[in-house]
């Protein structure tokens, strides 16, 4: 459970984090501004989307995590319902059996 809500989390935060990505760029520095404001404007627009491939990474583990457990629960679950057929099917075979050996026989 706790996993599911992480990969939540990080799905919305990778959400949240690319819609505000164009307020970002309201700040951008023109040509003519000093080369330090532009530096200092890229190396906030890199870390902005290293932050956003670094969510959206965490997404996708989170997301196959998830798979692989419910793909695990998944093929518990139809061995568990397969084992208790087959014993329901010799079960009733079995009690066929004995009904069928006390009833008179049939000429």
């Amino acid at each position: 459970m706790r996993l599911k809500v992480l990969t939540t989390a990080c799905l919305v935060t990778a959400l949240v984090l690319m819609l505000f990505f164009p307020l970002l760029m309201t700040t951008r520095p023109g040509p003519s501004q000093p080369r330090l404001a532009r530096r200092a404007f890229a190396v906030k627009c890199l870390s902005y989307i290293g932050l956003t491939i670094v969510v959206v990474a965490g997404a996708g583990a989170g997301s196959l995590l998830v798979m692989r457990q419910v793909r695990r629960e998944y093929r518990e679950q139809a061995m568990r319902n397969i084992k208790e057929m087959v014993e329901g099917t010799l079960t009733d075979h079995q009690n066929r059996d004995r009904t069928d050996g006390d009833g008179p026989a049939e000429v």
